[in-house]
């Protein structure tokens, strides 16, 4: 994010918005005014954009923006600073961008490290579980492997390798249940960590109603 203060503005811009809510059909360029940044808001001239969830949900006309927000889509965007509100010191704005897009990094490759680790745990886990349940000492695993055995006889399977052909089955099972309970377990935790992080979002949304 870059800084450009006194820059000549043009008083139109164009922008992607949409008359009526629907499919990625309905969007279409816009001319309108370049807004003016309020109290503690910063205008910035854009580069590139991308294409946020929130921004889908709002073109289907599922998620409003809040009172007092612009309704132009586009939560993530990259440019440069070309005018100011009162209460946002220019000399921090450049610390700012980058400690927030250090923090997103950090968070990202700290979450996406630890989800590679809790899964490499869980699947060990579920493997040893598995195996004492479906192993050939247990009533269940010497039925599956009795099974297999005999579809690889009808099979035309020869008599040598069949035993090995139905306990190499059996293992390959038993990894793909432990990988699958793995995910489950890895998804569920992911699941409580996004509505975990929405907490801090809904109490800022709280107080800036309050404010206003």
């Amino acid at each position: 994010m870059g800084i450009e203060m006194g820059a000549s503005l043009p008083e139109r811009m164009t922008a992607m918005g949409f008359d009526e809510p629907g499919g990625p059909d309905v969007l279409r360029a816009e001319d309108c005014p370049v807004p003016q940044p309020g109290a503690d808001q910063v205008l910035i001239r854009v580069s590139h954009a991308g294409v946020n969830r929130p921004d889908v949900i709002q073109r289907k006309g599922l998620y409003p923006p809040p009172p007092g927000a612009s309704p132009i889509p586009g939560l993530e965007i990259s440019g440069t600073v070309v005018a100011i509100g009162t209460g946002a010191p220019p000399e921090l704005l450049n610390q700012g961008s980058s400690a927030i897009n250090f923090m997103r990094q950090l968070g990202a490759a700290i979450g996406t490290n630890g989800l590679v680790v809790f899964l490499e745990i869980r699947i060990p886990f579920y493997s040893d579980a598995f195996a004492v349940t479906q192993s050939s000492a247990s009533q269940a695993g010497r039925e599956i492997q009795e099974q297999i055995t005999r579809l690889l006889t009808q099979a035309g399977v020869p008599e040598a390798v069949r035993v090995p052909g139905a306990l190499n089955y059996l293992s390959d099972m038993i990894y793909a249940q432990a990988t699958s309970a793995g995910f489950q377990d890895t998804f569920l935790v992911l699941a409580f960590v996004s509505f975990a992080g929405m907490a801090p979002a809904w109490l800022m949304a709280q107080r800036r109603r309050q404010r206003t």
